[in-house]
């Protein structure tokens, strides 16, 4: 009796510690892919800091599909990725689907709170954007109706121009008559004051 309690004591641990070695094994290749995943997650990260923009989202879409337990923090830095002004991709819609992403599809993550804020300034943004483009348009549309009525005046003052010249040779002629008149009416005078003279002789 004391060997089979030996033997089921031996079985026992036999168990115990393959179960506890494979534990260990599970864990150690868990804390391996987490690290892995970590270190490629920080590299992609970089490239998106140094303005390969294209190559971290390729990077990005990667990760996603081999780590989604990650998704999180990859689709926050994708959202931040397309919300970055020197990014030439730059597309705040894109970036809002991403953040969206990121509250609905992890609410439990404590990188929920930064994307709603995100979201709100980049719908505030994009708002923002409507009424600068707006604001534009009507600034164009003064900016043509302006040039159209100073063309409109620059016509109206040749015309008014032309219009003084005018006037001012009708005054020279209108003087020039009057000139005449007085000169007529001067001979005139003369030639009664003859006719008197000779009258009077």
């Amino acid at each position: 009796m004391g060997r089979k309690q030996s033997r089921k004591r031996k079985h026992f641990l036999f168990y115990l510690t393959s179960v506890l070695i494979i534990i260990i094994f599970n864990i150690s290749v868990l804390l391996g892919c987490a690290y892995k995943a970590n270190l490629t997650l920080k590299q992609t990260e970089n490239l998106m800091i140094s303005g390969e923009y294209h190559l971290a989202m390729e990077r990005f879409c990667q990760l996603l599909k081999e780590y989604p337990q990650m998704g999180d923090s990859i689709l926050f830095n994708m959202g931040l990725m397309y919300a970055n002004p020197e990014n030439p991709d730059k597309d705040y819609k894109k970036s809002l689907i991403y953040f969206k992403r990121v509250i609905d599809e992890f609410p439990g993550s404590n990188l929920k709170n930064r994307a709603q804020l995100w979201e709100s300034l980049l719908h505030r943004v994009i708002l923002q954007g409507r009424n600068i483009e707006k604001q534009q348009t009507e600034l164009t549309t003064l900016i043509e109706k302006t040039n159209f009525l100073k063309k409109e005046i620059q016509l109206k003052d040749k015309k008014l121009d032309e219009l003084q010249k005018d006037n001012q040779l009708k005054d020279k002629k209108t003087y020039e008559l009057q000139l005449q008149i007085e000169q007529l009416k001067e001979i005139d005078l003369n030639i009664q004051k003859k006719k008197r003279i000779n009258n009077l002789k």
